[in-house]
């Protein structure tokens, strides 16, 4: 009985154990599931929290590139402004626009000014006027929109024509071409099809008003001779300009007064009326260091003008001028490849003691037209004037006398005509020689006590090509053997028998 009782005591411990132990497992399984359930809903938590963060960091973001593009398009709003007051302020943007606006308006032409330079050194240079015989027409017309400048430009000339509508002009802050009157700004022609890339083709504004239209063009040819530069330079002036009624006068395009023979010569431009004060003006006394001027060169002891168009050289009304120099080797006015010169009022000669001299007074070489009035041309020069290849020439009311070859000597001329001049006292070989000379005429001259001393020298000496007329002329007191080796035409001349050569007469 006991020992059962023992026995159930003993189930009952280990059941109640048993049990025990279960509640224990089964309340830490209960604890475990929250825990786990726990952990879940704070991963979740965080999953949440981050899912939200991020939505929160990309509506941020999403508001910082709103914010962001708002601020672009007010500072590209704010920059727009910006760009047009600095367009309004700009002291760069005012002279442009105040310079581009001075062309705006319609132009006509008064003249052409052309410059070719070949590689060997060749220069061939031309000019015409308005008013010159077979003168080009031309036009230009500059119009503003918007702040862009367009040109309609037209020219047509004897040989060529061209046309151009509605092009661009771009803002240069440089001179147009190398000898330009403006050197701040210029306008080019835009090229946007670049079929025109071998010329620069611009405008600008010179101070006295006159739109300058130039066209640069360069070519490097395989053939060294080919290869070339050249400019041409084309002037107008307003449609509505008083100074188009007086065409002639637009050839000068400005007048200076000198008062030195340096000056004058560093004075030398194209389209210029220069003023000499009383004075002599020695070119000998001139050192090299002091000519600045592209257009002057100096020879062997004086110096030469060339490439010059439309230049006046006068004394100023009523003074006494002389222009000299100290080298009898050399001319005292030496003008080569020049047009429309122009020399008045001058004394001119060699400043030594009477003798033979090898350089003449006035020297010209490749001129067309000339006019020397009312001038005084000395010796000892070797003529008073000797001309070679020179067309259009008038020499008026000028006094030619004692020369030490003889009176002028013209080669390869045409169209020269003496009027109203006196010729005298000068000596030795033929007075007036004429090489292939046409259409040389003295009228109304006075030429007078000469003297021929070389034998078998007539006093005209012509060759086969030339021919010459005096009309109305006084041909008095010379001496020759021969008036003429060739026919010349004497219209209403006085003329007297020629005093035969005496050698053992004193020399004039």
């Amino acid at each position: 009985m006991k020992k059962n009782f023992l026995v159930i005591l003993m189930v009952a411990a280990i059941s109640s154990a048993l049990l025990a132990g279960c509640g224990k497992k089964s309340a830490d399984a209960d604890t475990s599931a929250k825990q786990e359930q726990e952990a879940q809903e704070v991963e979740a938590g965080k999953a949440e929290g981050a899912e939200s963060k991020a939505a929160e960091a990309d509506k941020a973001e999403s508001a910082d590139k709103k914010d962001a593009d708002n601020a672009a398009d007010e500072k590209g709003s704010k920059d727009d402004t910006d760009k047009a007051e600095s367009k309004n302020s700009d002291p760069d943007n005012d002279d442009m626009s105040g310079n581009m606006d001075g062309l705006v308006d319609n132009w006509v032409f008064i003249c052409s000014n052309y410059m070719a330079e070949y590689a060997d050194g060749t220069i061939i240079n031309s000019s015409i006027m308005c008013n010159d015989e077979y003168a080009p027409e031309s036009k230009i017309r500059v119009t503003e929109e918007d702040g862009t400048y367009k040109v309609d430009y037209r020219f047509t000339g004897s040989e060529s024509e061209r046309m151009i509508y509605g092009c661009k002009l771009d803002y240069k802050e440089e001179a147009a071409f190398s000898d330009s009157p403006n050197t701040e700004w210029c306008a080019e022609f835009e090229d946007p099809f670049n079929d025109e890339a071998s010329v620069i083709r611009r405008i600008s504004l010179s101070e006295d008003d006159m739109l300058i239209e130039s066209e640069e063009y360069s070519t490097e040819g395989d053939d060294y001779s080919e290869r070339m530069r050249s400019v041409t330079v084309n002037y107008y002036l307003r449609e509505d300009s008083p100074r188009l009624e007086d065409p002639e006068e637009l050839r000068y395009f400005d007048t200076v007064t000198v008062s030195d023979a340096a000056e004058l010569l560093n004075s030398v431009r194209n389209n210029r009326r220069i003023i000499l004060e009383e004075g002599e003006y020695n070119f000998s006394d001139i050192l090299p260091s002091e000519i600045k001027n592209t257009y002057v060169s100096r020879g062997f002891s004086t110096y030469a003008i060339s490439n010059i168009y439309n230049l006046s050289i006068e004394a100023k009304e009523g003074a006494d001028v002389l222009i000299c120099i100290e080298d009898p080797y050399e001319p005292v006015l030496d003008l080569e490849n020049c047009g429309n010169i122009t020399l008045k009022g001058i004394t001119a000669g060699h400043a030594i003691e009477p003798g033979y001299c090898s350089g003449s007074v006035v020297y010209l070489s490749g001129i067309s037209g000339i006019e020397i009035d009312s001038c005084k041309l000395y010796g000892c020069g070797t003529y008073g004037i000797e001309a070679f290849n020179v067309y259009d020439m008038n020499v008026d009311k000028t006094d030619i006398y004692e020369c030490t070859y003889g009176l002028v000597y013209l080669s390869e001329v045409g169209t020269v005509r003496f009027k109203d001049c006196t010729m005298r006292d000068s000596s030795d070989m033929s007075m007036i020689t004429l090489r292939s000379g046409y259409d040389v005429t003295f009228t109304d001259c006075t030429i007078k006590n000469n003297r021929v001393e070389w034998d078998n020298e007539p006093f005209v000496d012509l060759d086969e090509y030339s021919h010459v007329t005096f009309k109305n002329c006084t041909i008095t007191g010379n001496s020759y053997d021969e008036f003429s080796n060739m026919e010349v035409n004497l219209d209403g001349c006085k003329i007297d028998e020629a005093v035969k050569k005496d050698r053992e007469k004193e020399d004039f």
